[in-house]
């Protein structure tokens, strides 16, 4: 239902504004990744820590603290329910990378944990 349409909406956006930061700052890979993040931190949606980031195996893991969309379910949820943030997230490494990724919510803070955090690694992929 409504996950799906949050998580399309976040990868079309997120894929949008990468290639707009992309084309206008000649930003490639993990500086794209990074400077994409970066907006949405001044833009007051979250804080950040990149927890494991590996190119050759294109494996990366992604803490979000505050996330502006989960804050009304804090500790109110036995699920995650950052659908939005997978789809940018999916959006932003699709376009510095030039391949579709698959973006799986580990923790949530509706879950109770202490922060959101997301395993990114390309579609159909085996990473660990």
């Amino acid at each position: 239902g409504a996950h799906v349409i949050l998580f399309d909406m976040g990868l079309q956006a997120g894929k949008m504004d990468a290639k707009e930061l992309a084309s206008a700052y000649d930003l490639e890979k993990r500086d794209l990744v990074e400077t994409s993040l970066a907006l949405k931190v001044a833009a007051g949606w979250f804080g950040y820590e990149i927890v494991e980031y590996d190119e050759e195996a294109l494996k990366f893991v992604i803490r979000l603290y505050g996330n502006f969309e989960c804050a009304s379910y804090v500790d109110k949820k036995d699920r995650c329910m950052s659908h939005l943030m997978r789809g940018i997230l999916a959006g932003i490494f699709g376009e510095a990378y030039g391949r579709e990724f698959e973006v799986i919510e580990l923790k949530c803070v509706a879950k109770g944990d202490k922060y959101c955090e997301f395993l990114v690694r390309p579609r159909g992929g085996e990473t660990g």
